[in-house]
């Protein structure tokens, strides 16, 4: 942490007696990946990561999570640096659950593509064409190709999630 980084930072305060409960709310909960809070000797400062993007804010001692709050923005910051100060505090979990797609969230999805494609009467190079785009199927489709090689492997792994692995997938029963 550099020294007086607090000064640069979004405030986040109680909001007090009067404050209405529609108002903002933080919830630092709320906000995916990994977090942490430092006290700099006179404040906590929060920090959220979410793949490339970092929140980060100087927190009030006396702030209860989930009860109003009030946001101080510091002086000199743009309306632009505002807006995305303001949006990144309030957290919005519509928002954040699309930021960024894991490899086997990405496996999942074109095991269940390829799935549909042969329940629909598809063959193996249409298949690609479906998961991989056209394109793709055209330029890479070959006798022993790795897009080839790919489609066999999903069609394999959706059949053994349609013959009860996706038990194990929820994690009802073992493997």
């Amino acid at each position: 942490m550099w020294v007086d980084i607090e000064d640069q930072l979004p405030h986040v305060r109680a909001a007090g007696k009067r404050a209405r409960t529609s108002g903002c709310v933080f919830d630092p909960w709320g906000f995916h990946g990994p977090k942490q809070l430092i006290h700099t000797g006179a404040d906590l400062v929060f920090g959220a990561r979410s793949g490339p993007s970092v929140t980060r804010a100087c927190l009030a001692s006396n702030l209860d999570p989930c009860l109003p709050c009030r946001i101080t923005l510091p002086v000199g910051l743009g309306s632009k640096a505002c807006d995305l100060a303001l949006r990144s505090l309030s957290p919005d979990p519509a928002q954040s659950c699309s930021s960024s797609v894991t490899r086997i969230q990405l496996l999942h999805m074109r095991c269940l593509q390829a799935l549909d494609a042969l329940q629909a009467g598809f063959r193996q190079r249409d298949v690609a064409a479906a998961v991989f785009g056209p394109e793709a199927a055209e330029k890479n489709w070959h006798t022993d190709g790795e897009l080839r090689a790919q489609v066999r492997h999903l069609i394999g792994r959706s059949k053994s999630l349609v013959d009860g692995g996706y038990l194990a997938l929820a994690g009802v029963r073992r493997a």
